[in-house]
């Protein structure tokens, strides 16, 4: 790292990750002593799906739908949909375990568990039967802030 440098970008880490740094200040001819140590943790990326047949209600810290079916590691990509903004959508596609009606979808950084980034009711709700295949789509647009004024 040169002289002078106030950050350090560190690459290739590995999501959900606990990374522990120490820092000195190296702008002297003798290297300052090293500061305390300083951890910080890599977000998971949010890839996981879910649908369930309950109406989990909104609330801070949720792992789950109330009454999550299945969950399953969704295609995300990126989608012009929305001008200026694009849209991440999330989809997978499900078998049907039984004869349900899907109320809710959830979007999950974690295989089980993990933190819910959103959920959606379904209105009108979806009908599957035994063995059908049903494809899941969640959209959610990410906002373009190019003027910094957060609107």
């Amino acid at each position: 790292m040169a002289t002078g440098t106030t950050y350090y970008l560190d690459e290739g880490l590995t999501a959900g990750t606990t990374y522990t740094y120490k820092v000195r200040d190296l702008s002297v001819a003798t290297y300052g002593a090293y500061c305390s140590e300083v951890a910080a943790t890599t977000p998971k990326p949010f890839t996981y799906i879910a649908y369930g047949t309950g109406t989990t209600a909104e609330a801070v810290g949720l792992t789950t739908l109330t009454t999550e079916t299945a969950r399953a590691l969704a295609d995300v990509t990126i989608e012009s949909i929305y001008t200026p903004n694009d849209t991440v959508r999330f989809s997978h596609e499900f078998a049907a375990a039984g004869s349900i009606t899907v109320t809710e979808v959830g979007i999950f950084d974690a295989s089980a568990a993990g933190t819910m980034l959103a959920r959606k009711l379904l209105s009108p709700t979806l009908a599957v039967t035994e063995s059908q295949y049903f494809l899941v789509k969640y959209d959610l647009v990410a906002k373009d802030d190019t003027d910094g004024c957060g609107g």
